[in-house]
């Protein structure tokens, strides 16, 4: 069964999707193979990493999250399958011999309009379930079916606790929860992993969530100083020990389309590449080894 690890913050800004881009093509260079499930409306990794015109081909060849979950509300299948495209530039991932690939099925912004009415129709499907537990119901199968393609599923979540983003809990064993090193953030942060692993959800006993530190500036001297106090006096904490930096060379990964061909890793991230490294090995080594 492929590890499904969810990407989820209650706060938007925090940099759920850059994280989803950096670990998706970190864990493809390991050779892994990676599905993105973007379920955010606002689509910002389908756009890292099928850059606008890709993701305006899926939207014209009606292969989102959008169009799937509209066909389900009409009474059809779901078939997740035939909405995956290949994704990301990097052109370690363009090589026909490399086993490592990152597929996805990518969100847009109709989803927006649409969600009312398919969340209706599920709930009339399932009447006697909750609506997140109903959606995690109708995906299951259709994740279990694409297990033997992948060694990951990501899901790359909208900032808050709708339906959609708990259902992508229930379906995952892990969640990766982003937060930059402000007072506010991280109190809300702790409150959103509260709010999962209540008991009204029941995730308590299947989900791990790991905190990821992100847009850490080292001169920052309040940073440090939180940064300090929460591995030395928050006991039990489950965080990555290597805070993801705000850095030029990671902002210029996320923005730069480049030529448009495809570009190898070190010409996208350049410095960055360590970053995106070493948070696939913590990833692997939390979530792979010995699974």
């Amino acid at each position: 069964m492929a590890v499904r690890i969810a990407i989820a913050n209650v706060r938007g800004g925090v940099g759920k999707s850059t994280t989803s881009m950096m670990l998706a093509e970190g864990l493809a260079l390991k050779q892994l193979r990676v599905l993105v499930l973007d379920i955010d409306p606002q689509a910002m990794v389908s756009e890292l990493l099928l850059r606008f015109g890709g993701l305006r081909q899926a939207v014209k060849d009606k292969r989102t999250l959008a169009h799937v979950l509209g066909r389900f509300a009409q009474g059809k299948a779901l078939k997740l399958a035939s909405s995956r495209m290949p994704a990301s530039d990097l052109a370690e991932l363009h090589n026909v011999r490399w086993p490592g690939k990152v597929d996805i099925i990518a969100s847009n912004t109709v989803l927006l309009k649409d969600i009312g009415g398919i969340e209706q129709a599920i709930r009339t499907r399932y009447p006697d379930r909750r609506l997140d537990d109903a959606i995690a119901r109708v995906f299951e199968a259709e994740l279990h079916s694409l297990d033997a393609s992948y060694d990951v599923v990501i899901f790359d979540c909208q900032a808050g606790t709708a339906p959609l983003n708990l259902a992508a809990l229930r379906l995952a064993q892990h969640v990766i929860a982003p937060t930059n090193l402000e007072d506010n953030s991280f109190a809300k942060l702790m409150d959103f992993v509260r709010i999962i692993l209540d008991d009204d959800l029941g995730l308590a006993g299947q989900l791990t969530v790991h905190l990821l530190f992100t847009m850490f500036v080292e001169d920052d001297p309040q940073q440090k100083r939180f940064l300090k106090f929460i591995k030395s006096r928050i006991k039990g904490l489950n965080y990555l020990p290597r805070p993801i930096p705000f850095s030029t060379a990671i902002q210029r990964a996320a923005s730069d389309a480049g030529t448009g061909k495809p570009r190898s890793a070190t010409e996208k991230y350049g410095s960055a590449l360590i970053d995106v490294e070493m948070l696939a090995n913590e990833i692997i080594a939390r979530t792979l080894v010995d699974s």
